[in-house]
């Protein structure tokens, strides 16, 4: 167990960059049975109105699920991080542009059209690492996704490379749980 979710944090990024340099197609070939578990779900059969970020290179790749959802007629919804520490997500189309920002340098969309918490179907949640009895996830410190999961009622889940599991780290009071967790 690590002491301290910096050092878990800093090992995670460290592993899965790794992963991406010396095993893409092992990556790429997770990513690919982790998106056809998701597809194949009730809960992403169910869902209109789905909500993720633009995956960071390291992370599960989104833009799959992305193109899946607009091909099924689901509405798109990307995370944009606010000037208040919360998390909004705005409608996306794939003449969306979109803007890389924030220190982490996500892409983030332009549109200004966002959705209310409660309307959202399902939410795909990104992590550094994922905890397989808590569902608890290992996030990158703002603690925005943990802020955004308190009180949401839908469906939330964790798709989880390999990498991504066997890690514990402190859990604190108000870091909130993925419902779902596929790997």
């Amino acid at each position: 167990m690590f002491k301290s979710k910096g050092l878990a944090r800093q090992h995670q990024q460290n592993r899965l960059k790794k992963l991406v340099a010396d095993h893409p197609d092992k990556k790429a070939a997770e990513e690919k049975q982790l998106h056809q578990k998701l597809f194949a779900s009730s809960f992403w059969q169910q869902a209109n109105h789905v909500a993720l970020t633009h995956a960071m290179a390291f992370e599960v790749a989104t833009e799959p699920i992305i193109q899946r959802a607009w091909q099924e007629g689901k509405f798109v919804y990307l995370a944009k991080v606010e000037a208040n520490r919360a998390l909004s997500f705005r409608l996306v189309t794939e003449k969306t542009p979109l803007v890389q920002s924030g220190k982490l340098g996500l892409w983030e969309p332009t549109s200004e059209v966002t959705i209310a918490k409660d309307s959202l179907d399902l939410v795909i949640v990104p992590a550094l690492a994922f905890d397989f009895v808590s569902h608890h996830r290992l996030g990158f410190g703002g603690g925005y996704y943990d802020r955004f999961l308190f009180e949401y009622e839908g469906a939330s889940v964790g798709l989880v490379l390999e990498e991504q599991s066997g890690l514990t780290w402190p859990v604190d009071q108000h870091d909130q749980a993925v419902q779902y967790l596929i790997k």
